[in-house]
């Protein structure tokens, strides 16, 4: 029996509320998970990176990176291998699993983690090798773009290209890769088509979430060092007890957005393709999104309607711009005052 609000359009106002909802009634689940992989992983990499800042300390070629001696240089190819390998790790498994879970419980089923592992067994690899691919080819897209900085047009209209398809394809990759049968490419094009046709109102979740997630973030890093007499930025801290409070804040904000970008899965396709008429014929018991047909994208990469949204995004960008300029020149100014 599926939840009869799981498949009607919501607000973004709603599918935040949700949001939060499901979190909460599973919060034992997913911070259990989140500590199952975070933890190990941000144990390897502080432990690499703080071995790799000692040995550049100790290097005699410190100030010449060219020259760095072997034992520096192989601890700074492990590191980067190690932060390839842990975002592999969150973006595929633990994104993946948070995805299944969620879903779940948006049609009204509850799933465990070793459920949600089974449901993802077969939907890991296709969901590694899609955000690879569309990582590659938006660094791609990128790099081509500022290696042409000599063609002066390139850098100021292919990197706001580029930037809104990154943007656009984000929010739905990890969802349809996960909880639909299809493959790496296909659910790629499928992330931009329907990236692109609700650009703006996942635009405002993903901004509205983050927006959450900070300024709780800050309220109890501020908290936390008044308590810890940490002066200036609590999250640059090196002490033991800080780190300890950024990996549990870590932990504790990771499942929010996978949860987020679940639930807007589900409200757009409802809104565009008529997910609730296709998954109330499935016959079988509990169906999913995989039980119905993936419709295909089609038309160009990018319309009319695409060009006025890189053309908003390009004045949003310049307003924050200088808002964030002109608070830098308040504080400067205050701070010499005193």
């Amino acid at each position: 029996m599926i939840n009869a609000d799981a498949l009607i359009p919501h607000r973004v106002v709603e599918i935040i509320d949700r949001t939060f909802r499901i979190y909460r009634d599973n919060f034992i689940t997913f911070i259990g998970l989140a500590a199952v992989v975070l933890v190990p992983l941000t144990l390897l990499t502080s432990g690499s990176n703080s071995s790799l800042q000692n040995d550049l300390v100790t290097s005699n070629n410190f100030n010449n990176p060219q020259t760095l001696d072997a034992s520096a240089s192989s601890q700074l190819l492990i590191y980067f291998v190690l932060v390839l390998v842990s975002a592999i790790i969150q973006g595929v498994i633990l994104n993946g699993l948070i995805t299944s879970i969620a879903s779940e419980n948006h049609l009204g089923r509850r799933q465990s983690i070793g459920e949600a592992f089974s449901a993802m067994r077969s939907r890991f690899v296709p969901l590694g090798i899609g955000l690879f691919l569309f990582g590659l080819v938006i660094g791609i897209l990128t790099l081509i773009c500022f290696l042409g900085g000599a063609l002066i047009v390139c850098p100021f209209l292919g990197i706001p290209v580029v930037f809104y398809l990154a943007i656009a394809g984000f929010f739905y990759i990890v969802p349809i890769l996960s909880l639909e049968d299809v493959g790496a490419s296909f659910g790629i094009s499928r992330a931009l088509a329907l990236g692109k046709a609700r650009f703006w109102p996942s635009f405002g979740l993903v901004a509205g979430i983050t927006l959450i997630i900070f300024i709780i973030t800050l309220a109890v890093g501020a908290l936390a060092g008044v308590l810890l007499g940490v002066s200036g930025s609590v999250f640059a801290s090196t002490s033991t007890p800080i780190i300890l409070l950024n990996l549990v804040l870590t932990i504790l904000a990771t499942p929010i957005q996978p949860i987020a970008l679940t639930l807007l899965y589900y409200d757009t396709r409802v809104r565009l393709e008529g997910l609730d008429i296709a998954m109330q014929s499935v016959t079988r018991p509990n169906p999913s999104p995989a039980d119905v047909a993936s419709p295909p994208s089609s038309g160009p990469l990018l319309k009319g309607q695409d060009y006025v949204n890189i053309l908003i995004l390009i004045g949003l960008f310049i307003l924050v711009s200088i808002a964030f300029y002109i608070v830098i020149l308040a504080l400067v100014g205050t701070s010499t005052t005193f």
